[in-house]
């Protein structure tokens, strides 16, 4: 039997050697902090577009358009600006160009009105954690950090005790550029007996 719902995130992947990168800063800094270390098994390294609830009779069609798109754009140069501290999270911000603008765009266009309506309960239950203007874009399109709220970034280290963040920062040079060469749809639903199951599939843009 089909389910009710699933969860859809879309996000973009960058090419092996940033995910290999990202997986050593990790694995020095788990050597002096304690840190959440990336399960290797995932693609860790990436930067979120749209995350949203989706009646599941939707996903087939969901995965043909992110296929369509995926066709429709070239690899991706991001351009780092600064390391950002946000709670648990340290992450590298990058210039937000038109092309991932647009990319974000396209995807909201084609894939918002696939919801019917449906929303996250981590939105609507956590009200007090988002910006008037997040839940804004909650209720026009399901999440919160798109448009003028979106920015593209990719999460490095995950730590377990943010006492550690001002010597972690210390610890951190970044200065590369980032090339985007594929897009991820993760799905994740339950099966028949409750049980969480996730996929993922990964689409290539197109050589330039």
């Amino acid at each position: 039997m089909e389910n009710e719902k699933v969860f859809i995130s879309i996000t973009l992947i960058p090419e092996e050697k940033i995910e290999n990168l990202v997986l050593k800063i990790n694995e020095d800094l788990s050597e002096k902090f304690s840190i959440n270390k990336p399960d290797s098994n995932k693609e860790y390294a990436h930067i979120s577009l749209y995350n949203a609830n989706f009646p599941s009779h939707n996903r087939l069609l969901i995965e043909n358009i992110i296929e369509d798109i995926s066709k429709s754009f070239s690899n991706i140069e991001l351009v780092p600006e600064y390391i950002n501290s946000k709670s648990r999270f340290i992450s590298i911000v990058f210039h937000k160009t038109e092309i991932i603008e647009n990319l974000q765009n396209k995807i909201i266009e084609m894939l918002n009105p696939l919801r019917e309506g449906l929303l996250q309960s981590e939105y609507t239950e956590k009200t007090e954690s988002y910006s008037e203007k997040e839940l804004f874009l909650v209720k026009m399109y399901g999440y919160p950090f798109c448009k003028e709220e979106f920015t593209p970034h990719m999460t490095l280290v995950e730590l377990n005790d943010i006492e550690d963040t001002s010597s972690i920062l210390k610890e951190i040079v970044w200065n590369k550029n980032v090339s985007i060469d594929k897009i991820s749809m993760r799905i994740i639903s339950k099966n028949e007996i409750g049980e969480k199951v996730v996929k993922t599939i990964l689409f290539k843009l197109k050589s330039i």
